[in-house]
């Protein structure tokens, strides 16, 4: 061998040898060397030793190669790269045994070849990039945590911080995660809540902020625990806010649904007031008797107990459905999904002591409010899992009725969970007999048109096609599916798609007013669209000259 090699392999065996072609600059001795476990960016070309033909080149493609130390490479690069300085370029030989061994890698690389790579080290760190690859907040692990759950944007955050010689700890809202926070006179960077969200329960982190480092700011930050602040109504975020204060002492996984009867026990206050307007009953945590029941969703907006009709607030029961039993919790609610009424008596005598202890005051109507909360119980409204045979489809129509109810009443949200619902029980049909089959398939496909009919009047055209198309797959004639998936798709602009729809059921029935209108506005849109599209055609010849 060449005098220049030096035999840098682990057993000092000649299978890892080095040769400096570029020395690192001065400067870089201060980062020291790679170890085990570190992010590496290399540029590298890899060469059969033999006749010198290359087999890969991190330059061809035109962007380093990165990897961690240790993994994910052949043991020849785990040997070589921890010799290496930032900005040095040097050539490894490596034997067969810490490179592809007898097996190569065809068709480049064949059996017992010993390889050459020219390596460049452009940087490498031991710390992870928390800030989706902009490298301006690095995290190293001191101490593992627990678990693998991560507090997410919604959580405030528990957090003991240290920093230049101070040793604070407290809270960090969500409601600030998108700004500096403020600590006992320490101004905490806003960067840092994207490093702490990447940490799980009680683990130890040191993180570096920055990009360059003139302005590198170091952390030591312990994660001690978060509340999560759970958005209860997707589709409306801050609208209900739950956040957990008594997790759930059971290990059941069971949330109420829809039409389950709960028993709640709480208070419920209007913001900035110490004194509850409504009272469930005093929570206490080893007692779960007492408290109020009612349906949870029913469509209803009230409940009666004795002789007094009592409000029920949309918003509870949205929290409600994001609780387990037993759990306690604290809500915000927005006027939207608040009270809509005071309590009334259904009898005109007397007094209802009953009411006068739920109610203290004035009801909070269309107030936003904020509440804590127990779940006692939840009963469940039809054990669906134990429906079979005719159960199974009575309970699909009585689903798609009440969903009915809801639509007639313009309350197409809560239309829509009805009907999924019924579409749900009776997605299989596995324990019905073959006679009740077609009964079944008839119940899901009615509820599935009916959530076409939903999407519709919610905008949500691609779900319209998709409902309406699967009632189609079992009945390609059915008159009301064809009729609003030929909407739907006209909403899309897909005038070819529903013109289909729309002449398929005039030829079954002829005499339908609806399809022949929305047929003729079709043709109009149409119309009125090609003849825009010649004019746009005209003002080009015009500028252009005719091609």
């Amino acid at each position: 061998m060449d005098e220049e090699w030096i035999d840098v392999s682990q057993e000092k065996n000649g299978s890892v040898l080095k040769q400096i072609i570029k020395a690192a600059p001065t400067e870089s001795a201060e980062d020291g060397y790679p170890e085990k476990g570190n992010k590496v960016k290399v540029h590298y070309v890899g060469t059969l030793t033999k006749n010198g033909s290359q087999f890969d080149s991190s330059l061809n493609r035109g962007k380093p190669f990165e990897f961690i130390v240790g993994t994910g490479v052949i043991d020849g690069w785990s040997q070589a790269i921890p010799t290496m300085l930032i900005g040095e370029k040097s050539k490894f030989r490596l034997a067969p045994s810490v490179a592809y061994g007898v097996d190569g890698q065809p068709p480049s690389i064949p059996s017992n070849a010993w390889l050459d790579f020219e390596i460049e080290l452009l940087g490498f760190t031991d710390r992870e990039d928390v800030s989706d690859g902009k490298e301006i907040v690095m995290k190293k692990t001191i101490s593992q945590g627990e678990g693998w759950k991560k507090p997410s944007a919604d959580c405030d955050i528990e957090i003991e911080i240290e920093h230049e010689n101070t040793k604070i700890k407290g809270w960090w809202p969500c409601a600030q995660r998108t700004e500096n926070l403020i600590l006992d006179n320490l101004n905490i960077p806003v960067e840092l809540r994207i490093g702490i969200e990447a940490m799980t329960m009680n683990e130890f982190a040191n993180f570096r902020l920055g990009q360059k480092k003139c302005e590198y700011t170091f952390w030591n930050v312990r994660l001690i625990s978060w509340i999560e602040n759970e958005q209860c109504i997707i589709d409306v975020p801050g609208a209900v806010i739950k956040r957990t204060q008594v997790p759930s002492s059971t290990d059941e996984w069971q949330f109420p649904v829809d039409l389950d009867t709960v028993r709640v026990k709480g208070q419920v206050y209007v913001p900035g007031e110490t004194n509850p307007r409504v009272d469930y009953g005093a929570i206490d945590s080893d007692d779960d008797q007492g408290g109020i029941e009612w349906i949870i969703d029913s469509g209803d907006d009230s409940i009666v107990i004795g002789d007094c009709i009592y409000p029920l607030c949309d918003g509870i029961d949205a929290a409600l459905k994001k609780m387990k039993c037993h759990e306690v919790a604290t809500v915000k609610i927005s006027a939207e999904y608040g009270y809509k009424h005071a309590p009334t008596r259904k009898a005109q005598c007397g007094v209802d002591d009953h009411a006068a202890f739920v109610f203290q005051g004035s009801t909070p109507i269309n107030q936003p409010l904020e509440a804590k909360l127990k779940l006692c119980e939840i009963k469940s409204g039809d054990e669906s899992w134990n429906l079979k045979g005719q159960n199974k489809i009575h309970a699909v129509n009585k689903k798609r009725e009440l969903g009915n109810l809801a639509f007639s009443k313009g309350d197409y949200t809560r239309a829509a969970r009805r009907y999924d619902a019924a579409i749900q029980l009776g997605r299989s049909d596995y324990d019905i007999d073959d006679a009740d089959k077609p009964n079944l398939h008839a119940a899901i496909n009615a509820a599935r048109c009916n959530r076409a009919a939903c999407s519709l009047k919610l905008g949500d055209f691609s779900h319209a096609c998709s409902f309406a198309s699967d009632v189609l797959e079992q009945d390609p004639t059915n008159a009301k599916a064809l009729f609003r998936r030929a909407k739907a798709y006209t909403a899309l602009d897909e005038w070819s798609k529903a013109k289909a729809d729309l002449k398929l059921l005039l030829s079954s029935d002829p005499n339908n007013s609806d399809a022949k209108r929305v047929l003729a506005e079709i043709v109009k849109r149409q119309k009125a669209y090609n003849d825009e599209q010649k004019k746009l055609y005209a003002g080009r010849k015009n500028i252009f000259g005719t091609a």
